[in-house]
Parts: C-alpha cells; sequence; structure tokens
C-alpha cells in the first residue's frame, strides 16, 4: 500500500498545490489520463465544498487531503474543521428547480465519478470518504 498527504489551508488557490498532488501520484503510479481526470474533479470538489462550506474560508482553517492505494483501488479522505453535512440532503442538480442554479453540482459529481462517497463524522474532523476503482 502507498499512502500520500497533503495539508492546505482553506483558500482556493491553493487548490493549484492539490492539482499538482494529484498529478504526480498519478504520474507515479501509471494512472490512466482518464482516471486522473475523473480523480482530480472529485478531489477538487470536495476540497473546494471543505474549503467554502466546511471551514468557511477560514484561512487558519486546514483542509487534509490523504490518498491510499492498494491494488487497483484508491482511497481517498478529505476532511475539514467544519460541523459536517448529510450527504444526502444535497439537492439534485438535475431537478427543474436546480438546473440553472450556479453552484450545488460537488456532491453530485462526485457520486457519479466515484465509486463510494460517504462521510465519516466520528472524528473532530469532518471528512468525505471516497473510493474509485482503477481500470
Amino acid at each position: 500500500m502507498k499512502e500520500y498527504k497533503l495539508i492546505i489551508p482553506s483558500d482556493l488557490e491553493q487548490l493549484e498545490k492539490v492539482h499538482e498532488f494529484i498529478y504526480s501520484i498519478c504520474q507515479e503510479n501509471q494512472i490512466s489520463d482518464d482516471d486522473e481526470f475523473k480523480i482530480n474533479l472529485a478531489v477538487s470538489e470536495a476540497v473546494s465544498n471543505s474549503i467554502i462550506h466546511g471551514n468557511r474560508n477560514e484561512y487558519e482553517k486546514n483542509v487534509e487531503i490523504n490518498f491510499k492505494l492498494m491494488d487497483n483501488e484508491i482511497t481517498i479522505s478529505i476532511s475539514d474543521e467544519g460541523e459536517g453535512f448529510d450527504i444526502e440532503s444535497a439537492p439534485d442538480p438535475t431537478t427543474e428547480e436546480n438546473l440553472l442554479k450556479e453552484s450545488g453540482r460537488g456532491i453530485f459529481l462526485i457520486k457519479k465519478y466515484m465509486h463510494s462517497v460517504y462521510i465519516d463524522q466520528n472524528s473532530s474532523r469532518n471528512t468525505l470518504i471516497i473510493k474509485y476503482h482503477l481500470r
């Protein structure tokens, strides 16, 4: 098993570091461009949500991203210092009343591209755990 960790302050400008982090992991492990795209999209959405909604853009609060690669599965955890939320209560962006809204697609996209998505609120941090099976 290989493990990787990145900790960033709550600043959307830090997303570039997240992209570089994902790119280096994918290159090192010969992960396909298609898989890299899906992973990058899901993690970027999750980190953005952690920064904006979880940590309320408070720079001194951190977002922690952990990757665990084992065989053909990647487990990614994104944790913040927020209060957490019920992932199932996220509005469906495909319904007519939500189609033209400028936000609200992050959780939908994460669920669409990842194989498993759940929240662990049993620790002192709010953690989104996503799993992806490599082809």
